[in-house]
């Protein structure tokens, strides 16, 4: 009735196997999935943020080699030598010489070289000092307009000002041409007379500019693969938008304010050191992040899809599971109405199967059992009756030991009394079967009760000493563990000898784990070869029968049987001088030893 009441408050198995399949699968997978999304995003989001500012930098040191670039290009004037023509600076030189056809020739051809050079360059200028009449070379051939260039007149001290240096314009259109009203930014260098040496007073014969075509930024940014919201500037030392994805910027000075990133952008700035422009790139975090948006949603989708196979795998396999436990339940509940008569009759070959099996097994066996239970109480009534009697004949002993030492003491035989009293100390200890490891003072107290017998037994002509650290006293030894060793000592090592022996007993540590007992003796000791079979006997797979061993053994393999390597005893002897045997066991104060 007592099972039937805890069954009905307790919930069923079925409702604890799901339980389980939830706590231990579904927890710890909503768990990691939370952590890998976590870690997922932040490495990507880590990842895209370096990609983007290495990505920048890359750009913002092209930028820099395209100026170098183009300022190796405009040095080309001084290297111009055609043997057609001659030198470029010979064809300027002289008044005489401008206007000549050779010279406008000479200069036409160096324009096409130069504008030949590098796609993104699409004009060419050439303003002689003389008569400061402008050449050009424009590549898709477009109507220049004399009266619109006015950009040598517009800079033309600042170019003269950077003499042996190159001039960058900031960003225009070059609506000079006709039907053309690309952005462009004009480099401009002076053509300086060589022949003597190059000072602040040298001759400048003319300026050479040319256009190029904003396009070159966007081949330098092409790799950052910008959306349409998306915005990448390159600001100058002034604030001047040089280029810019967005057209309606390039060519205006920029505000602190434009050049901020909403909380939705990512902002992004590299310098470009030597021109002292800044490369700012605005990125979209929505278009950054879409793909792992598309990444998260597709593992969120695996997760819903795991947590629903879980759950029905837990609902299948718990039923599966807890129906046969249900239906041995409903058995027990008639088995404790004396219903003897059942059997579970499952066939399956697993846990269940054997469970079904034993418990089917149970019922056959039940009925013999009862029938037996009467002879069985009787069994044990009488092992209860002798266990009671063994713990009455020791102490029946005791008292019979200490009426015959009073007898000996009221007789004055003092000596009888003595070996009696020690002798009932020693049955009492051994015959104490409550714990099979004592305190080695107890163990000690036991040893020395043995050698107080020993000292009266052999006329004193047997003497010992014990030496023992009180702070060892509580530590834990196995129960007649020493007595053996020193009663080998006594038998095979000063019995034998025709003159006095001693004993020391030295109990130390070797260290915080390691407990040593030396037994030692000045008997007669052994020669190499008795002491090599001796250890033999002792540490060897053939157990010997000889009376010597037999101790020294005994107590070694309980040494090491209980504690392992590198516990146990150990013997060594000289011959006519004596033995020393220690016993090295782990230092243990709990009562379990």
């Amino acid at each position: 009735m007592i099972f039937k009441n805890k069954f009905n408050k307790s919930p069923g198995i079925f409702t604890k196997f799901t339980i389980a399949f939830i706590l231990v699968g579904l927890i710890p997978l909503m768990l990691i999935s939370f952590i890998s999304l976590s870690t997922l995003t932040k490495q990507v989001e880590t990842h895209t943020f370096n990609n983007y500012e290495d990505m920048l930098k890359y750009s913002s040191n092209r930028i820099q080699n395209m100026y170098d670039e183009y300022n190796n290009i405009s040095k080309l004037m001084y290297r111009y030598n055609m043997p057609e023509f001659g030198r470029m600076q010979e064809l300027v030189d002289r008044e005489d010489k401008i206007g000549s056809y050779q010279t406008e020739r000479a200069i036409d051809d160096f324009l096409r070289t130069i504008l030949n050079v590098d796609h993104n360059i699409e004009s060419v200028f050439f303003i002689p000092t003389f008569d400061k009449e402008t050449r050009y070379y424009n590549r898709h051939t477009h109507q220049f307009i004399r009266s619109k260039f006015t950009l040598f007149e517009d800079h033309e001290t600042e170019i003269l000002n950077a003499f042996t240096h190159l001039t960058l314009i900031p960003v225009h259109k070059d609506d000079y041409f006709n039907n053309s009203t690309d952005y462009v930014l004009t480099y401009a260098r002076n053509l300086l007379n060589t022949d003597k040496i190059v000072s602040e007073d040298s001759q400048v014969l003319g300026t050479l500019l040319f256009d190029v075509n904003i396009q070159a930024f966007e081949d330098i940014f092409s790799d950052l693969e910008l959306k349409s919201q998306d915005d990448v500037y390159v600001i100058d030392e002034d604030g001047f938008c040089i280029y810019s994805s967005h057209e309606e910027h390039i060519g205006k000075r920029m505000k602190t304010a434009d050049l901020s990133g909403a909380e939705d952008y990512m902002q992004f700035e590299e310098m470009v050191e030597e021109l002292g422009w800044r490369v700012i790139a605005k990125i979209e975090k929505q278009s950054i992040f879409d793909n792992l948006v598309h990444t998260k949603t597709m593992i969120q989708m695996v997760i819903f899809i795991s947590i629903i196979a879980l759950l029905i795998f837990a609902f299948l396999f718990s039923r599966q599971f807890s129906q046969p436990i249900y239906k041995m339940v409903n058995l027990m509940k008639k088995v404790e109405s004396k219903k003897l008569n059942l059997k579970m009759n499952i066939d399956r070959k697993d846990e269940i199967g054997v469970l079904a099996n034993g418990f089917d097994q149970m019922i056959d066996n039940l009925n013999s059992y009862i029938k037996k239970v009467y002879v069985a109480e009787l069994g044990q009534r009488q092992a209860q009756l002798d266990a009671l009697r063994s713990q009455i004949n020791p102490h029946y002993l005791y008292n019979t030991l200490e009426v015959i030492r009073m007898t000996a003491v009221q007789n004055e035989d003092n000596k009888v009394a003595d070996m009696i009293h020690y002798l009932s100390l020693q049955l009492k200890y051994v015959m104490d079967q409550s714990d099979s490891y004592v305190s080695l003072e107890k163990e000690i107290d036991h040893v020395r009760s043995y050698l107080e017998l020993i000292k009266v037994r052999y006329e004193d002509k047997i003497d010992f000493d014990i030496l023992m650290d009180e702070t060892l006293a509580n530590h834990r030894v196995p129960k007649l563990s020493i007595q053996p060793l020193v009663e080998n000592a006594v038998i095979h090592g000063l019995k034998p000898k025709s003159t006095n022996g001693n004993i020391l007993i030295r109990c130390q540590e070797y260290s915080e784990e390691v407990l040593c007992i030396e037994i030692i003796d000045d008997g007669i000791g052994m020669d190499e070869g008795t002491l090599e079979k001796l250890k033999e006997s002792i540490y060897g797979d053939i157990i010997t029968a000889e009376k010597q061993s037999i101790g020294l053994r005994n107590v070694h393999d309980r040494l090491r049987g209980r504690y392992g390597e590198p516990y146990g005893i150990e013997v060594t002897s000289k011959l006519n001088l004596g033995t020393m045997v220690k016993l090295i066991a782990p230092i243990r104060v709990d009562k379990d030893a």
